[in-house]
């Protein structure tokens, strides 16, 4: 049953983000169709006031409100892949009656989860593969949206984790010109499969002990 509610909510995240991608790009069209029957009847220098007054309304709806809407949904995918696998490492405590806790562990967060069932509960975790090398890089970028506004200093100590992550995500995360990450519309999506993949795979491993 957890199985499927999981699956279920990120189904859910999915249409919520390309609902609200949508609705994005529906309010530009409206905006960039305004401003062309508007300026088809003006002067030179009546069309370049207009397009100065509403560059700040294109600057949103191209930039400003796509970052705040990917940053937030992306957080909040990883946030959820983060408390299924700790709950799933807490349900495999207490049916199994374990001393020891994931929160007993000096590890933080998805990588404590993979600790414990590893070393304490003993099953088999898909650590080996692509996937897991990308969430813990997705790991890294979360945290840095969470904690410098999604800027990536040239000196981060996962610079070269992350570097790779995103030649391989090349189409989906770059990095502007002041090195702050650049989400496409695209990348949300990337990340649930990413999440729903590896969660079917620790519910394979664990052969579907579910909470």
């Amino acid at each position: 049953m957890y199985r499927q509610l999981v699956e279920a909510e990120l189904e859910e995240l999915k249409r919520y983000a390309d609902a609200l991608e949508g609705a994005l790009e529906e309010e530009k069209r409206r905006l960039e169709k305004d401003s062309e029957e508007r300026a088809s009847t003006m002067t030179e220098e009546q069309r370049m006031e207009l397009y100065e007054w509403a560059y700040d309304d294109f600057y949103r709806l191209g930039e400003t409100f796509p970052r705040i809407l990917r940053y937030s949904l992306f957080v909040h995918t990883y946030s959820l892949l983060e408390h299924t696998i700790l709950r799933i490492a807490d349900h495999l405590r207490n049916s199994r009656k374990l001393d020891l806790s994931p929160s007993d562990l000096r590890d933080e967060g998805i990588t404590r989860a993979k600790t414990f069932l590893k070393k304490v509960v003993r099953v088999s975790f898909p650590d080996n593969g692509t996937d897991w090398q990308d969430i813990l890089a997705l790991n890294h970028i979360r945290n840095i949206i969470v904690h410098n506004t999604g800027h990536f200093p040239e000196d981060h100590s996962k610079r070269k984790q992350i570097d790779a992550f995103m030649t391989r995500w090349s189409s989906d995360i770059s990095l502007d010109n002041i090195r702050q990450f650049t989400l496409s519309d695209r990348f949300i999506e990337h990340v649930i499969e990413t999440c729903k993949h590896f969660l079917d795979d620790v519910f394979t491993s664990i052969k579907d002990t579910t909470p």
